[in-house]
Formats: C-alpha cells, sequence, structure tokens
C-alpha cells in the first residue's frame, strides 16, 4: 500500500490520530500507525471483544492498560494480548508518541472501509 493511499482516521477529541497502513480489502489483520499527542487516550472506558492485539512503540511512551494494571512502554518496546482482557491506553507524557498496531478482526466485524 502506498503512502498516499492510506485511509487517515483523526479521532481530534481523544488526541489520537489513526492512519491505515493495510488496504481496506478483506482480511484477518490491520495495522495502524498511531499518533498519540501528550494526554490523548483511546477513551475513559474499558475496551473488550474478541481477537488479539499487537504492537511496537516506535518514539515516545504508551501506557497500556490492561484488566486494570497499568504498563509504561517506551521506545522500542512491544506488546501482545488478546482483546477479551480489558484494555484502554494513553499517553501521560508531555512528547508525542507514535506506535505501530497491529489487531485481529473480531468475529462481527468486517474490514473498514
Amino acid at each position: 500500500m502506498r503512502k498516499n493511499s492510506r485511509r487517515l482516521l483523526r479521532l481530534t477529541a481523544s488526541g489520537v490520530v489513526k492512519e491505515a497502513l493495510t488496504p481496506a480489502d478483506k482480511g484477518q489483520l490491520e495495522l495502524y500507525e498511531l499518533t498519540l499527542n501528550p494526554g490523548a487516550s483511546s477513551g475513559t472506558d474499558f475496551l473488550q471483544h474478541t481477537g488479539e492485539k499487537a504492537g511496537y512503540i516506535l518514539s515516545g511512551s504508551l501506557r497500556l492498560w490492561l484488566d486494570n494494571q497499568a504498563h509504561l512502554l517506551e521506545a522500542g518496546d512491544s506488546f501482545r494480548f488478546p482483546s477479551i482482557v480489558p484494555h484502554m491506553f494513553d499517553n501521560p507524557t508531555q512528547q508525542a508518541a507514535r506506535v505501530i498496531w497491529v489487531t485481529t478482526l473480531r468475529q462481527t466485524d468486517s474490514p473498514a472501509g
């Protein structure tokens, strides 16, 4: 997929910018680059669903909450977890963070279009 063909989803209220790195056609994996501005978050509620998530911190810091336990990840760190575990994330620092984010589709999902 060419860089200028990427789908961009701005979540401005939360301070997260999500850029699709995979085409919108059918597949089991979706790959994104997330930019989290200082104080940005996935929201105030824990998410929980089928599938799996993984990622790699390119720069900055990401605080990943898994089942009410916080894990502060720095550039070069990576993660993977079953999406059934209650989860959310944020950037508690004053520096923007960039993260490669991988997710498998939920059972009821269809690829984003």
